[in-house]
């Protein structure tokens, strides 16, 4: 079988303002995290831990979304 995993970002008011002020993409991200957005990894990690997927595969298909954070 498959499992989704998901990144929900609520825009908030001061997520907004960065978007509004063209921020970096990294500089969005950590805004959302700090404001409770979980990662696609988070997300996968938890689906490891309830026996849904494996480590190998979170970082397989996560591992876009981590290079993208780490050069913003």
């Amino acid at each position: 079988g498959r499992f989704a995993i998901f990144e929900v970002c609520i825009v908030t008011e001061e997520l907004r303002r960065k978007i509004i002020r063209k921020e970096t993409g990294s500089a969005l991200k950590a805004q959302a995290m700090q404001d409770g957005m979980e990662t696609l990894r988070s997300d996968g990690w938890r689906r490891v831990l309830k026996g849904q997927t494996t480590v190998e595969e979170v970082v397989r298909v996560t591992q876009a979304d981590e290079a993208i954070a780490e050069t913003g």
